[in-house]
């Protein structure tokens, strides 16, 4: 039964289930570090968050001994790159242009 689980479609099924309520906490994260450092360094922590995630994928792909571990790491990191290179650039965009939201 949990063999047949690991094969198609069931696995991309998985995976998809997986991201879609995982960016629900992604938009949850951005609100708490929105308050956490408030509006004047929320860029700057932003861009570390960016960093840490493209640490993790670094991390993820040089880590050749156990998948699991690699696979988890750059689900991880291209999570918090994402939150916080491209969410936050559709916060930074709008201002830097003078667009009205």
């Amino acid at each position: 039964m949990i063999a047949a689980l690991k094969r198609p479609p069931f696995i991309g099924m998985f995976a998809f289930l997986l991201v879609l309520l995982l960016q629900g906490l992604g938009h949850a994260q951005m609100v708490l570090q929105e308050r956490i450092f408030g509006e004047e360094y929320i860029y700057q922590s932003a861009a570390i968050m960016g960093v840490m995630g493209a640490a993790l994928i670094y991390w993820g792909v040089r880590l050749n001994h156990n998948e699991n571990a690699a696979t988890w790491l750059g689900f991880f990191g291209g999570t918090y790159v994402w939150d916080g290179w491209c969410e936050f650039s559709y916060v930074f965009m709008p201002i830097i242009w003078r667009c009205r939201t």
